[in-house]
């Protein structure tokens, strides 16, 4: 017989009378349905921003994550990038008006929490700029997107019953703060009706999911699956601590065939049992023949199981919201970032990068650059009082944004050498950059420099005087570098002496016929109060690059005149390294002579001091370490100097 499509195929069996059958249920989940956890996620914004508020103010995890994201990015805001120094100065009190370094942490929150942020700015005709913001609330707020690429949705505002109530409150103080907006604004609010929001004076800036995400995500909608089971865990939790927060007592009464107790005497045992449980001083219960009590094992923690998931919550959550948990718990120092929290700080940068460009520059500074039609111009444009410069959109006058704190390692030795290093290759480095890479708060500094000098004024005077009473005359090491200039021929007779060049006539690139001419850049050099420092060299390192010399023979150069003791300029980690093993490779496992050996000594000494992790030997540097017992190779620290005495 034909088996119809679909049917299920009959059991073979040794007779129809012992066929079995079984109902089978298919399943009808589908993968697009999600599952329950995501049936229960809200699907309108009210009942989502409710939702995400809640896990924000009560969630320990996901709480002080979205606080280090919004508290530590910001800072003071410097702003640059425009020759006109009276239109920065405008910018600048643009933003001083609206004190947005105070309000920046809650206007970021916003978007990470709700996943967007709008806000009604109100123009001061007189100054020209914002002088009030009022931050919306998205659960009154109509967004309708525009099909056209790059144009603002239009939004309209329903008034909030909040507003509408300080709208006609007669209040004083209030009726003072009325004053402050336009009085048909106020009729609107008053009357409870939508309010359009013009797009020159209104920020929206939603945390886009995808390209046509209008209204924007919440940071917190990825471990919203994580939530739904951890609060039905909870739930459980607490309701089993409500109902069964300790054993239960059991009253077993009576005596077979003697003894059966009526409902008034079993209400009376019941009666004592729960006074004797309230009598703070002790209580004293009197039975007769055949009462037992006993407590029941049963616990809540039968049921739920929240504190045994905790650990798995907790790991979900964090790699949901892409934070670490070091940072997290505040327990992450700068230093740490180095190892492995640099994607996580560079995830920091972009997120303050996006406040810088959405919320300052096209939210705040470019409607007031279109205002008052501030464009670019050039030097030339600005002295002749002209433009020949077309007025566009993308030639707005608009200031760049930087911040004072710096979200990079503080002073980290390796990120200064690659700042260093790119300094040497011609890249310009400026100041702000090196201060805040060695930790140094550039901005307290300048705001002290009047103060520091009048204070170091006091010390002069006061050492002069110290001077004058002790009668000493000599001047110090500093005075005497100050009182002349390198002399010629002092710097190549001072680096042919070093033990580096040891009967050869090139050292890393550098050959001993270089020197002469390599000397003449140092030669004649100024020098106030003390040896040429790092300032000195580096003005003589980028004559050195305008000339065309090789970076490698510069840093070689660097080393000798560092050895010899011309010029009071640390050298960086890499070329301590490298000039060690171009020392161990060049004698190819023979023991050196007492001056090379010195010479390992000090960089040894060096990569000690300065915390380098000792390379391995082997035979990329030396191609026989037995033949050079000295190197030591199996220790797991450099050579200290031990055995070795100094002639003379």
């Amino acid at each position: 017989m034909r088996q119809a499509a679909g049917d299920f195929p009959l059991p073979v069996g040794p007779s129809s009378s012992q066929q079995q059958y079984t109902a089978l249920t298919p399943v009808t989940e589908r993968l697009e349905r999600g599952t329950v956890a995501h049936d229960w996620i809200p699907r309108d914004t009210r009942t989502m921003n409710r939702v995400v508020r809640l896990i924000y103010l009560t969630d320990p995890v996901a709480g002080p994550a979205i606080d280090f994201y919004r508290e530590v990015p910001f800072g003071p805001v410097i702003l640059g990038g425009l020759k006109d120094e009276k239109l920065l100065q405008f910018y600048n009190e643009a933003l001083d008006t609206l004190n947005i370094q105070r309000h920046l942490p809650f206007l970021a929150g916003d978007i990470l929490v709700e996943g967007r942020l709008i806000v009604h700015l109100l123009l001061s005709e007189s100054r020209g700029y914002w002088k009030e913001m009022i931050v919306h609330d998205s659960d009154y707020v109509l967004v309708e997107p525009s099909p056209i690429i790059g144009e603002e949705p239009t939004i309209d505002l329903m008034v909030p019953p909040s507003y509408q109530r300080w709208a006609v409150n007669p209040d004083p103080r209030i009726v003072a703060q009325r004053k402050k907006l336009d009085p048909k604004l106020v009729q609107l609010m008053a009357a409870g009706a939508t309010i359009p929001l013009s797009p020159e004076n209104t920020i929206f800036v939603p945390r886009r999911a995808s390209a046509h995400d209008v209204m924007g995500t919440s940071l917190l909608m990825r471990i919203l699956p994580v939530i739904a089971v951890e609060w039905a865990y909870l739930q459980a939790e607490v309701t089993g601590l409500r109902r069964r927060a300790a054993p239960w007592t059991i009253a077993k009464v009576g005596i077979e065939d003697k003894w059966e107790p009526s409902p008034e005497e079993m209400m009376a045992i019941q009666d004592m049992m729960v006074a004797a449980e309230e009598d703070p001083t002790g209580a004293k219960l009197v039975f007769r023949n055949g009462v037992e009590l006993e407590s029941t094992s049963a616990h809540h923690t039968e049921l739920a199981k929240w504190i045994e998931q905790w650990s798995i919550f907790k790991e979900a959550k964090l790699q949901g919201l892409g934070m670490n948990e070091a940072f997290a718990t505040g327990e992450a120092s700068w230093s740490y970032l180095e190892s492995m929290l640099s994607l996580g700080m560079e995830r920091i940068r972009n997120f303050r990068q996006f406040i810088a460009v959405e919320v300052l520059r096209e939210g705040l500074l470019a409607p007031l650059a279109r205002l008052h039609g501030y464009y670019k111009r050039s030097r030339a444009e600005l002295d002749h009082n002209i433009r020949t410069t077309p007025k566009h959109e993308g030639n707005l006058a608009i200031p760049t944004v930087e911040w004072s704190r710096s979200l990079q390692p503080t002073a980290d030795r390796d990120y200064l050498d690659i700042l260093e290093m790119l300094e040497g290759k011609g890249m310009p480095i400026p100041l702000r950059k090196w201060a805040q890479a060695g930790g140094y708060d550039l901005e307290e500094a300048l705001d002290g420099m009047q103060g520091d000098l009048a204070l170091r004024k006091k010390l002069a005077a006061y050492n002069k005087q110290v001077k004058a009473i002790s009668g000493d005359d000599e001047e110090d090491e500093g005075s005497r570098w100050g009182s002349f200039q390198l002399r010629s021929g002092s710097v190549a007779a001072a680096v042919a002496e070093l033990p580096v060049w040891a009967n050869k006539d090139e050292f890393l690139k550098l050959r001993r016929g270089e020197v002469s001419r390599l000397s003449e850049y140092v030669e004649g050099l100024k020098v106030n109060g003390k040896k040429p420092g790092i300032r000195e060299w580096k003005q003589v390192e980028a004559r050195m690059k305008d000339d065309g010399i090789h970076y490698d023979k510069i840093r070689s150069f660097r080393y000798m005149l560092s050895r010899a003791g011309v010029i009071d300029a640390p050298l960086p980690n890499k070329t301590v390294v490298k000039v060690r093993d171009a020392i161990l490779r060049r004698n190819n496992g023979r023991t050196p002579d007492r001056a090379m050996m010195k010479e390992v000594y000090w960089l040894n000494h060096e990569m000690e001091r300065r915390e380098i992790e000792p390379e391995q030997v082997s035979a990329r540097v030396l191609s026989n370490t037995s033949a050079a017992p000295w190197v030591r190779p199996a220790t797991s620290r450099l050579l200290t100097g031990e055995g070795y005495v100094e002639e003379g």
